[in-house]
């Protein structure tokens, strides 16, 4: 089940995510920030994922549609809330990235 907002046939919201998935119990699992159809957010992430606890999984920043963050990484993941990998991400291109095991 999922919630999802269109602005002009685009996945598209200004004030919070454009598309919210849940679970069979009605815990968000997904959130994704659009703004004309492309994943898009400024200064926080644009796609958000959750395990079944709550916890945050991945967390991507988009800057229209490709993976871009200048001011820190781009993609974190996580397991159980602690970082277990985090990447940069200029314009779509992977610059550098980091792995904790």
């Amino acid at each position: 089940m999922y919630d999802r907002f269109i602005k002009y046939e685009k996945s598209h919201r200004d004030d919070g995510p454009a598309f919210i998935a849940y679970d069979d119990y009605g815990h968000v699992i997904i959130e994704k920030y659009y703004k004309n159809g492309m994943l898009h957010r400024e200064g926080s992430p644009a796609y958000i994922s959750y395990d079944d606890y709550g916890y945050v999984i991945s967390e991507r920043y988009y800057k229209n549609g490709v993976l871009h963050r200048e001011d820190g990484f781009a993609v974190k993941r996580y397991y159980h809330g602690n970082i277990i990998s985090r990447a940069y991400y200029i314009n779509g291109k992977e610059v550098d990235n980091v792995w904790y095991l």
